[in-house]
């Protein structure tokens, strides 16, 4: 059997670009599932913009990368600047950006984190600036509407093989993503907000809800949210101290963790 192509062709993209101009939802020629679409913002790290929108078919896994002609508009050149620099980069909407004097508290490749908003004094996290988004270890997954907006109720398991602070929780949905996992097939991933405390530092963080079953780590703090708040330090583990005094029982710091395939 002839394997489904992965992209939509060039007479595919055409129409699509013809029906997002319209206003219109485009619909996959192959099954006619109504595509998923997820806005792409512009890099901050070079010196033009591009506004991108990934199209994606949930049911044939196709996929497409557009220019977003609802921004296309809009588009501007920005000055070169150094990408590592703090005044190179613009604050993020209602977060202002740390003076680039104010020392950044240091962070190892792994660390216990807390989810305050979850009721989740602590968990253990990889820190992997290789990965744009967070993510975390939720089952359960349920689905509803609440004041006319969609909700997700869902279950974490902070403590890894264990049942052990186990606890259902409910937020509203802030958002869904197309992640490419390591095993490689694309996945559409809810996303909530909730606040993340490592060390004495608190601060509001989406994350995507995913199994993470055979992964080492039941979180995964991307790039996105250590940006301006942390110097990550690979060689290093636990440099800041736990939400929480104590051992957290069935998941002690001192033991290494199993090998974690790559996100």
């Amino acid at each position: 059997m002839t394997e489904r192509r992965r992209v939509f062709s060039r007479s595919e993209l055409v129409e699509f670009r013809a029906k997002l101009r319209l206003g219109l939802p485009p619909a996959c020629p192959t099954c006619s599932t109504p595509l998923l679409s997820h806005p792409i913002p512009p890099r901050e790290d070079v010196a033009y913009v591009r506004h991108r929108i990934w199209l994606l078919c949930p049911n044939c896994q196709r996929s497409a990368l557009l220019e977003n002609p609802e921004r296309a508009a809009s588009i501007a050149p920005l000055p070169i600047m150094d990408p590592m620099s703090s005044s190179s980069r613009s604050p993020e909407p209602g977060r202002p950006d740390p003076a680039p004097t104010a020392p950044l508290p240091h962070v190892g490749w792994r660390e216990w984190v807390g989810l305050p908003s979850l009721g989740i004094p602590r968990i253990k996290a990889k820190v992997d600036t290789g990965a744009r988004s967070s993510s975390l270890h939720a089952t359960d997954l349920e689905e509803f509407e609440k004041g006319g907006k969609p909700w997700i109720r869902f279950t974490v398991l902070p403590v890894q093989k264990s049942d052990q602070g186990m606890v259902r929780v409910q937020a509203p949905v802030a958002d869904r993503r197309a992640v490419r996992p390591s095993t490689g097939r694309l996945e559409v991933r809810p996303v909530v907000e909730v606040e993340v405390q490592v060390g004495d530092v608190r601060f509001p963080c989406e994350v995507t809800l995913a199994r993470r079953d055979q992964m080492g780590f039941r979180m995964l703090l991307g790039r996105t949210a250590l940006r301006r708040r942390f110097l990550v330090d690979p060689g290093r583990s636990y440099l800041q101290p736990p939400s929480s005094p104590g051992d957290t029982p069935g998941d002690p710091a001192d033991v290494p963790p199993p090998t974690e395939v790559s996100e």
